[in-house]
């Protein structure tokens, strides 16, 4: 834009930049005009403005009415979970879970993931239930208590400390670098949880991103699984 403005031309454009660190990318607006003495161009005048979260909300406006017209056509309610997990991985987060309690009260399972093979292993080692005393990054707090729970950043001692739930784990083993769940309720008693999981060079969830998965979940509230 800069480089047009210099040659007289008013102009605009967008640019991702990745942060070196979280590995955020942040999406820039560059704008510039031309400066003009006495009818010649003698610089240039350039201004930066970080649009990242009007763009994020534009695209989060698209995804969900995508997802609302996607499931929408499931002609089977008890496909939504998993239609749901594959269409956030990777959309939104690196790694989706969906996790439901069942009318026999056992825990059902979906994880969508980069690796099918690894997203099996983690549903499979979450249907195990609860480990008491074993660690989970909160998920507990959404599937037990109806709690909404934020991790922006995993902490990478956490291999150290005692033990992880099998399946959170398996994600941590991964390079988990930040975690939500929020709470799947209906007339007020806590059914299941929505999970998003990112790696950790990958963006770091934010509250924004709780209201994001809250409205995600609707349709799971709403479907014959629940």
């Amino acid at each position: 834009a800069f480089a047009r403005a210099l040659r007289g031309e008013a102009a605009a454009q967008e640019v991702r930049v990745r942060h070196r660190r979280t590995g955020q990318v942040r999406v820039l607006r560059s704008a510039a005009a031309p400066i003009r003495v006495d009818g010649e161009i003698t610089g240039a005048v350039t201004v930066n403005s970080d649009i990242t979260d009007l763009r994020e909300a534009e695209e989060r406006t698209r995804f969900l009415a995508d997802v609302s017209q996607q499931l929408s056509e499931s002609i089977e309610s008890q496909s939504t979970p998993r239609r749901l997990a594959k269409l956030v991985a990777p959309r939104v987060a690196d790694w989706c879970l969906v996790l439901v309690e069942d009318e026999r009260g056992a825990l059902r399972a979906w994880c969508e993931g980069p690796d099918a093979e690894e997203a099996r292993l983690v549903a499979a080692e979450l249907e195990q239930g609860l480990d008491e005393g074993a660690r989970d990054l909160g998920l507990s707090e959404a599937l037990l208590f109806g709690r909404p729970v934020l991790v922006p950043e995993v902490d990478v001692a956490i291999m150290g400390g005692p033990p992880l739930r099998p399946g959170v784990r398996r994600l941590v083993e991964r390079g988990l670098g930040s975690f939500l769940a929020v709470p799947l309720s209906k007339r007020g008693r806590a059914l299941g949880a929505l999970a998003f999981a990112n790696v950790r060079c990958g963006r770091r969830f934010a509250r924004h991103d709780l209201a994001f998965a809250e409205e995600l979940a609707h349709p799971l509230r709403t479907s014959s699984t629940m």
